[in-house]
């Protein structure tokens, strides 16, 4: 499975870039203890609810900007000349990560 790098740049054609398509099988924070914040808050007489963004976070491994991303280091003329050489895999016309994000949080303040 390949996914599609848009460019922006004057006579970038959009080429075709390796995407990861496994999720992340280590993080730093153990999944288990989601279910235990989980299981606590469920039981406060204050009702809290806990989203847990960071299993679904780890499904999608490459929620990057693509080219638009602010680089550490000035790029050099080869790397402008070769946009796929440093740019994130993303598609932009297919929601993010990010929006995914917004329309739970979103659904979870307005119809709880």
């Amino acid at each position: 499975m390949c996914c599609y790098i848009f460019g922006g740049l004057p006579g970038f054609i959009t080429t075709i870039a390796s995407c990861q398509q496994v999720p992340l099988s280590k993080l730093l924070v153990s999944l288990g203890s989601f279910y235990i914040y989980g299981a606590l808050f469920s039981k406060s007489k204050v009702p809290i609810t806990f989203l847990n963004i960071t299993q679904l976070s780890s499904y999608h491994r490459d929620a990057h900007t693509s080219i638009y991303k602010k680089q550490w280091n000035p790029l050099t003329p080869e790397q402008l000349a070769n946009p796929v050489s440093y740019a994130d895999c993303i598609h932009w016309c297919l929601p993010r990560l990010q929006d995914t994000w917004n329309e739970l949080l979103f659904a979870k303040l307005f119809y709880p």
